[in-house]
């Protein structure tokens, strides 16, 4: 929020041989994009709050995927409801990124033979404390040539604590996705 230098971060390419992307509307996570050599994809009708348009997000990410490896889409909407103290808008928020997003994603990439897709929260903010709280968060890490198999546990952040394997460095999760 004041006058500082920008931290030397290493090229998301350099460190993994793959380009990205990133979809976002929060200046923070567009400026971490930046900072790693991510293209930053402008999509309209996007906000940082509930209103936003998550179905573009997903067709601008399958549009950006024919000339990238990689594409991250950012959501705040659950994040601001779990801030808000908003029971209602925390699932809403939930269920659009489950059927607008992550939907128009699967139906997308049918044409694909190999994908990898990983729905992750940045981190827990829960209806119940109105903040942020440093705790294991939940993820899902779909492989469309993995087998199928049986969800072995709720998609939720109680889930999350019980949850086998366990990653300590969330940031470890792009070695799970990216192989």
């Amino acid at each position: 929020w004041s006058q500082g230098k920008a931290p030397d971060m290493p090229s998301f390419f350099r460190l993994r041989g793959k380009s990205g992307a990133v979809i976002s509307a929060v200046d923070v996570v567009r400026g971490l994009g930046v900072l790693t050599g991510l293209d930053i994809i402008d999509v309209p009708g996007i906000t940082g709050y509930y209103d936003t348009d998550y179905t573009a997000k997903a067709v601008y990410a399958l549009q950006a995927l024919h000339t990238h490896d990689f594409v991250c889409i950012h959501v705040e909407a659950p994040d601001e409801a779990g801030h808000a103290g908003n029971i209602d808008e925390k699932i809403r928020a939930i269920e659009n990124i489950d059927s607008k997003i992550i939907g128009t994603l699967l139906d997308g990439l049918k044409s694909l033979d190999d994908y990898r897709m990983l729905v992750v929260p940045d981190h827990a903010t829960p209806i119940t404390t109105r903040g942020h709280l440093a705790m294991p968060v939940p993820y899902l890490l779909y492989d469309s040539k993995g087998k199928p198999g049986k969800v072995k546990a709720p998609y939720d952040e109680r889930a999350a604590m019980e949850k086998v394997p366990h990653i300590e460095d969330g940031y470890r999760l792009l070695d799970e996705l990216i192989k």
